[in-house]
């Protein structure tokens, strides 16, 4: 399926970004590769979304105008994230933390920021309901798809809010390592159920 293979390489995108900020050791460098995971995280929760409509034949909620604001709001937060240093609305306040386990970017979150929180919020919300809404009512291998699908969907979410409120572990955004867990979690539940 391409939404699977786009909601890869979103996630693929957002951890080689996240790896290499880690892997930096001034503000400046994890500043650039902040900035290059934002070319694949803002689009993680509109194909979260979209393949979960796709795949419980839930394709009446959708139209053209629906998909367009989806993809214009995760491009939206790109151009947020991107002329942060202009406004401060999307990062009120950027640092690098040494005195942790390694250097991590310490961000203060922005009205914009929350934008993406509610945007992400929702996808997993309606996705989580169209799964589990389809796992009731259904039957032998498609009911296991659906539970996959349903429990594959929460942790990420999960370790959004535990940064969002400043209490993961180390200062460590958890997402990159949970969302990819996610993708091995559909693919199984895609493939060896048959489901795409």
């Amino acid at each position: 399926s391409k939404l699977f293979a786009f909601f890869c390489l979103a996630v693929a995108v957002y951890s080689l970004g996240y790896g290499l900020e880690l892997r930096a050791s001034s503000l400046e460098s994890m500043l650039r590769w902040n900035a290059l995971k934002y070319i694949g995280l803002p689009f993680i929760p509109a194909f979260w979304l979209l393949l979960a409509v796709y795949y419980t034949n839930r394709e009446k909620y959708l139209n053209y105008f629906i998909k367009a604001f989806i993809f214009a709001l995760s491009a939206a937060i790109i151009i947020f994230r991107y002329t942060n240093q202009w406004h401060h609305l999307y990062y009120t306040s950027v640092e690098a933390k040494t005195d942790l386990i390694f250097p991590v970017l310490y961000v203060g979150k922005g009205p914009l920021y929350v934008v993406y929180g509610a945007y992400l919020t929702f996808s997993v919300i309606a996705a989580s309901y169209f799964y589990y809404k389809q796992y009731r009512s259904s039957y032998g291998m498609f009911k296991a798809q659906c539970k996959i699908m349903l429990f594959a969907s929460i942790p990420p979410w999960l370790t959004f809010f535990m940064n969002f409120f400043n209490v993961s572990p180390y200062a460590i955004d958890w997402g990159p390592f949970v969302g990819s867990i996610s993708c091995i979690l559909f693919f199984v539940g895609m493939f060896k159920y048959e489901f795409l």
